[in-house]
């Protein structure tokens, strides 16, 4: 089996939740079976995500996830920001970016959500954003992208900019997102609850258990992509289960 290096990029604006432990678990399966490395890498780019918070947060929110994802057995083979080592992203994106690519289409207008297009390259707002992926990951040696399939809409500008720059192709997975109890896909910015709250009135054993139920079409057969369900679902409404325990405690 092909060795396969993957990682987690988490944006650093809140605690993870259990989608974000799902597709962790996917990953650290496809490192670990394959003699891969398994790689977490802080998106704390405040310019393109607007977080509004200061490094002090930053680096609270980034601990937590640790923790969480250890509380998981997930242990990563190496934990770094984005910021930390974006003189060297953009060393590579200067030696990779000649010929048709030039360092002009790389910078974007913060505020123009229009697209332009060369008969060359197709320019749009979230670009740098990708390019910057890219070489990220071309540096990080990253051959598999396991990801929520919220992003598949970047495949093809990722692929792109790896065939121009003539980069490695990483296999790219997309995983059908989550969705709780009511159909709606989970997310940080609709509040669900985090593996933090969850901790308060549930152990891991249990949480386990409730993604296995909702993701695995084998529960016996592992976290590789190929065993994920079309349709994940969690089997209860965890807002609940916090709001009751809330109240047990207040008894």
């Amino acid at each position: 089996m092909k060795r396969s290096n993957v990682r987690m990029n988490p944006t650093l604006n809140g605690n993870i939740h259990l989608g974000h432990v799902y597709v962790a678990l996917v990953n650290w399966e496809e490192a670990q079976k394959s003699g891969g490395r398994f790689i977490l890498r802080y998106d704390d780019s405040q310019e393109i995500w607007d977080l509004r918070m200061t490094p002090d947060e930053q680096t609270t929110i980034g601990r937590q996830v640790l923790k969480d994802l250890r509380m998981f057995g997930i242990e990563p083979d190496e934990v770094f920001s984005q910021r930390a080592r974006e003189a060297d992203v953009e060393r590579i994106i200067q030696e990779l970016n000649s010929g048709e690519i030039t360092e002009s289409k790389l910078v974007w207008s913060d505020n123009s959500p229009e697209c332009t297009w060369s008969n060359t390259l197709y320019c749009a707002y979230n670009f740098p954003m990708t390019a910057e992926k890219v070489a990220f990951d071309f540096i990080s040696e990253i051959t598999c992208l396991i990801r929520g399939e919220d992003l598949i809409t970047e495949a093809g500008l990722y692929s792109y900019i790896c065939e121009r720059w003539r980069l490695p192709q990483p296999r790219q997975v997309y995983l059908p997102r989550m969705l709780d109890c009511n159909g709606q896909e989970i997310s940080k910015t609709k509040g669900f609850p985090t593996v933090q709250q969850l901790s308060k009135t549930m152990g891991v054993p249990e949480m386990i258990d409730l993604l296995e139920r909702a993701c695995l079409k084998d529960v016996d057969g592992g976290w590789g992509f190929e065993n994920i369900k079309r349709e994940p679902m969690l089997p209860y409404d965890l807002s609940l289960a916090i709001q009751a325990g809330k109240e047990t405690k207040a008894v």
